[in-house]
């Protein structure tokens, strides 16, 4: 995915293949959504969006690794049966979100 396609999907707000976190703070509703995508064939957690507004926030480079790190520790030990997810980053620059 590049920054054009995260901006289009973040602006059609959430729905039930996709979600907003701006932090990884709760490893329980985290699970929960996997639990809910894994049951509907799929879906979107995004990290660094406003839950609410779905104004990008972003993460850096530590919260990356560390929110990566958890989803998958979430996804094997939280979930059963394990869940097999994919993770990716897009970087978005200012003027990619000008663009649109």
């Amino acid at each position: 995915m590049n920054a054009i396609e995260l901006i289009d999907i973040i602006g059609a707000g959430e729905t039930s293949k996709v979600q907003f976190k701006r932090e990884l703070d709760n490893q329980d509703k985290v699970a929960a959504e996997l639990i809910a995508f894994s049951n509907s064939k799929g879906g979107m957690l995004l990290f660094g969006i406003e839950d609410k507004t779905g104004k990008l926030i972003g993460l850096d480079y530590d919260s990356i690794q560390r929110t990566s790190n958890t989803v998958s520790t979430i996804a094997n030990e939280l979930v059963k049966p394990t869940v097999y997810i994919t993770t990716e980053v897009v970087t978005v620059d200012v003027s990619d979100e000008e663009k649109k």
